[in-house]
């Protein structure tokens, strides 16, 4: 009797130990998804959203030798792309070029789009021609009035970098990669492991007819960023030459602020293009394309009315979890933003969730 109720008494603890395990597993397991946080990043084309989005990957270790090879492809895309672009402008307004100029800059940038075509890499006669290109005085004109045809900023950058491009040992750095123009079509999502964090990041394309995709994102999220361009105060969307773009952001991100979404996840605004609009205020009014624009044309005060505009038209719910910086997503400092945000968003979702 003795025998068997030691016996019983072993396989009871046995059973006590095993499920105790499951337990523990089970608690596991919620900690786990606890530190399991997406976000939404969200806002208009052109605005940054993606620039994000890398800083975000080169924060968890960066991309692989065969993502960096992609990358450089999309480097001599931009390259073709912005050659053409400029080339086109010069045409079309009939800046000073001769005819022996035009013709030789049309050849080189079908050259360039071979290089994309092939995989190749620049030859040295190639990136000697693209670099006379850039540095003619009728390009150089046509960058500066870049904004009203929807020239990228980064096309510059790309051009005074192309020694360093045409090297057939170029590996692109991070400043490379956040300055590549892809618009974002569909929807992309990154998994990262950060801070001990599992992020799923979802990047949805800011172009208006991306944008009936957003709604089927809009559920159990933690977090939304959203991505506005303070900088293109005074130009037109892509989309519509009618429309200018401040206005499209502040109209999009009270529509999805309007209390009808996003009731628990925490609201995070990038007014991103900092640098450009600190610049850009020195020359370029802002009264004169927001005429509800009453302070002195300086960043600082720029920069306090839109963040107002931006926070007036929310619902009121929104109003206390809304948290704003200002930022420059192509500069390595935003990936201090970055983390100050994910601390933010985990701490918000933590205290919905009563653990602290």
């Amino acid at each position: 009797m003795g025998a068997c109720g030691s016996v019983m008494q072993d396989e009871a603890l046995k059973e006590q130990a095993r499920i105790h395990r499951q337990i523990e597993k089970s608690l596991e397991k919620k900690k786990s998804a606890l530190l399991e946080q997406s976000v939404l990043l969200i806002g208009p084309g052109e605005s940054g959203k993606s620039t994000v989005l890398k800083q975000i990957r080169a924060m968890c270790g960066g991309y692989t030798k065969h993502e960096l090879e992609e990358k450089k492809l999309l480097i001599l895309r931009n390259l073709w792309t912005f050659s053409d672009m400029l080339l086109e402008y010069v045409i079309k307004n009939y800046l000073d070029m001769n005819e022996a100029d035009k013709k030789k800059y049309k050849v080189m940038i079908e050259e360039l789009k071979f290089c994309v075509m092939s995989g190749g890499h620049m030859a040295d006669e190639l990136a000697e021609t693209v670099k006379v290109f850039w540095l003619c005085a009728p390009i150089q004109e046509a960058y500066e009035k870049r904004s009203t045809y929807h020239l990228t900023d980064s096309a510059g950058y790309f051009f005074e970098n192309i020694d360093r491009i045409k090297m057939p040992d170029f590996q692109p750095t991070n400043q490379d990669i956040v300055r590549i123009r892809v618009p974002t079509t569909g929807v992309v999502t990154a998994d990262v492991i950060l801070k001990n964090i599992k992020l799923s990041v979802i990047d949805c394309g800011g172009q208006r007819q991306e944008r009936r995709k957003w709604y089927h994102y809009f559920d159990d999220v933690h977090a939304v960023l959203f991505v506005a361009a303070i900088s293109e105060y005074d130009q037109k969307l892509v989309e519509d030459e009618t429309v200018n773009r401040m206005d499209e952001a502040l109209n999009l991100y009270h529509i999805v602020f309007n209390g009808k979404y996003f009731t628990k996840a925490a609201c995070i605004l990038f007014l991103n293009k900092i640098d450009l609009f600190r610049e850009k205020v020195k020359s370029v009014s802002i009264k004169k394309f927001h005429p509800g624009f009453e302070g002195t044309n300086t960043a600082e005060d720029g920069a306090k009315y839109f963040r107002r505009k931006f926070r007036d038209g929310m619902h009121p719910d929104f109003k206390k979890r809304l948290y704003c910086h200002e930022t420059c997503a192509i500069s390595d400092q935003v990936q201090i933003i970055i983390n100050t945000v994910i601390d933010t968003v985990v701490q918000e979702n933590l205290k919905d969730t009563g653990m602290i």
